[in-house]
């Protein structure tokens, strides 16, 4: 598989592993009455009957126990069963059972070994505004005005797509059109779709996989984070902390020496405390232009005031 599977969010192989449950999904859908939609508020027309709700958390990249990151250990430590479905040079697909009715298809980036993308059709997996499989174009545009509607091609079809600006899209069509053009366009006519229109599938994506090295992953054992109130009597968080050594500091995934490293402080940068381990030892810091938090020991750095 070529780098278009970035620009197509792995359309391809996934919509033609997913299709039987899309049409399990859509003629279950068709049955469900369509609500009032004159109200402002995002109402998604259709909902999980009977099974409960797994939650999305796009601000973490978790739906339910799963996040964004993760790798075959973890998967094995969260008692998630999985089974490889697919092996390609660029990564690897998975299908990973959330509980016994709901399922994903997850793919592990080959450099990273960490999942960086993953799609659904089952209609437990609610967002915050609970959209999901099932949801109209409409209700979905309501929730996300700032998102846009794609026209995606690859090898294996095209596909139409309301990407939100949150990592997380909404593909309402599959199609098997063969074209020369790869990639994604803004929609046009063609695409064919209207307001009523369900989503078949949502796919929460890294824009880089290699980025999946540096989701924050859950605490390890043991350690606990100190209170707001805590926090706030012990550090100064309204001032820059900076490197004040002559050498690199590393910025890290968790509060862990053995933790993968993200980058590095030179010799005064720095940045914002947002959080600190019970005892200090290490604090969570936003620091640059990068849009991921890590954690840097506290021994290294020290409050700068303007």
């Amino acid at each position: 598989m070529n780098n278009t599977f970035g620009k197509t969010y792995g359309r391809g192989y996934i919509a033609s592993f997913l299709l039987p449950f899309m049409l399990v999904s859509l003629v279950s859908s068709c049955s469900k009455d369509v609500v009032d939609n004159r109200s402002n508020a995002a109402k998604p027309t259709h909902q999980a009957a009977q099974a409960p709700t797994i939650q999305l958390n796009l601000k973490a990249g978790r739906i339910g126990p799963l996040y964004l990151g993760a790798n075959e250990d973890d998967l094995k430590r969260l008692q998630l069963p999985y089974t490889k479905t697919t092996q390609e040079p660029q990564g690897n697909y998975y299908q990973i059972n959330l509980t016994r009715e709901a399922s994903l298809v997850g793919r592990i980036d080959s450099s990273s070994h960490r999942i960086f993308h993953y799609e659904s059709t089952h209609p437990s997996i609610r967002d915050s505004f609970n959209l999901g499989t099932g949801s109209t174009l409409q209700e979905v545009q309501v929730a996300y005005p700032t998102g846009n509607l794609m026209h995606c091609v690859t090898e294996h079809g095209a596909t139409t797509t309301y990407k939100t600006p949150k990592m997380l899209s909404f593909i309402f069509k599959h199609t098997d059109v063969s074209s020369s053009t790869l990639g994604c366009q803004p929609c046009t006519q063609a695409c064919k779709i209207s307001q009523e229109d369900q989503a078949q599938s949502i796919s929460v994506k890294l824009s880089r996989p290699s980025d999946a090295t540096y989701i924050e992953r859950p605490l390890p054992k043991g350690i606990e984070l100190a209170t707001l109130a805590e926090l706030r009597m012990n550090i100064a968080t309204e001032v820059p902390h900076k490197n004040l050594s002559n050498s690199p500091v590393n910025i890290r995934v968790q509060p862990s020496s053995t933790s993968d490293v993200i980058t590095t402080l030179a010799h005064n940068e720095g940045g914002f405390y947002e959080s600190c381990t019970k005892d200090f030892a290490w604090c969570k810091i936003t620091f640059g232009g990068w849009a991921i938090p890590g954690w840097v020991q506290t021994t290294h750095l020290g409050g700068v005031a303007h």
